[in-house]
């Protein structure tokens, strides 16, 4: 069974937390309900409410950060299962910000149980090196990155950063909460088309908090049995593409306390001749920053392939 009739090169993506559902990730589920439901079940384990249950009742993506952030990781692998049930087979893969850990996942780069305790060891690091719940975590949309990092360094904000660079007039900004705020309320006067305070309260991609972190994160990393990926990892923090066992830990690693470049990974997609992107998890976030992108390859996701998908 397979969604197209003809071949191309494709990209498997997967998205972070933090991204806005568009409505049916619940009529998807009921529909794969076997594919998808083993691995809600198994994150369900882990955050201790049942995953399956919340995201039939929509209240899913306002949970507690934890139960986010293995959700996005659980259901990103089980949307995963149901697009290779359908045929497709990824050229490589890559995720946008903790994205990664189902990336490594679909690459059988490590055990989807492996991926589901790194998921979980990197919550814990984060929150053992930034115990206070003082951070801010942002996006401001229409104003260039190269004017806001003028603005953060005029101002002398010292803990705020670049997280995400989403395209080329969205960024995700980290620091501390009073410093973040005050860059807002600059962007706003500024003309800025949205901002955004996002409900993350640990600093990811942060080196003015997180680099502890991410050494941490790297002995851990190393207990597991790694394999050689099916298909390369793009790297979207230096847009490499990565297939050895040294390759992915130091990626992982550096993934927490490191911006994400996305427009790069765009870039390299269409470099290497990859013709169509499948997003893969909730939401259609990687699909809006792809329009802003010249570069970027077509995408597909869960909203717009609902027919072809039957649900």
């Amino acid at each position: 069974m397979t969604l197209f009739d003809e071949p191309c090169e494709w990209a498997f993506l997967f998205p972070g937390i933090g991204v806005k559902p568009f409505g049916k990730e619940g009529e998807f589920y009921r529909k794969y309900r076997a594919l998808i439901e083993p691995y809600l079940h198994k994150g369900s384990e882990i955050v201790g409410i049942d995953l399956a249950a919340s995201l039939l009742q929509n209240t899913t993506f306002g949970g507690e950060q934890l139960s986010r952030e293995v959700f996005a990781y659980v259901f990103s692998y089980g949307a995963f299962q149901v697009f290779r049930e359908h045929g497709l087979v990824p050229k490589l893969v890559a995720g946008h910000s903790l994205g990664i850990y189902a990336a490594l996942t679909a690459s059988e780069a490590i055990r989807f149980e492996d991926g589901l305790a790194i998921v979980e060891k990197a919550h814990q690091l984060g929150r053992k090196y930034n115990p206070e719940h003082h951070f801010g975590v942002v996006v401001i949309i229409g104003l260039d990155h190269d004017e806001v990092a003028g603005v953060i360094t005029e101002k002398g904000y010292q803990s705020v950063n670049l997280a995400n660079l989403n395209n080329s007039s969205s960024g995700v900004y980290v620091g501390y909460k009073e410093e973040t705020d005050s860059l807002l309320a600059w962007a706003e006067g500024a003309g800025a088309i949205k901002t955004i305070t996002l409900r993350i309260d640990i600093p990811f991609h942060s080196p003015f908090f997180m680099q502890e972190a991410s050494r941490e994160l790297r002995t851990f990393l190393e207990s597991f049995h790694w394999q050689r990926p099916v298909c390369p990892i793009l790297s979207a923090l230096d847009h490499s593409l990565l297939t050895t066992e040294e390759q992915l830990i130091e990626m992982t690693a550096a993934n927490l306390s490191h911006p994400i470049h996305w427009p790069g990974v765009m870039n390299k997609l269409a470099e290497i001749g990859v013709e169509r992107v499948i997003e893969c998890g909730a939401g259609v976030s990687l699909s809006q920053h792809a329009r802003f992108i010249e570069s970027a390859p077509r995408h597909y996701n869960l909203r717009n392939l609902k027919r072809r998908l039957f649900y």
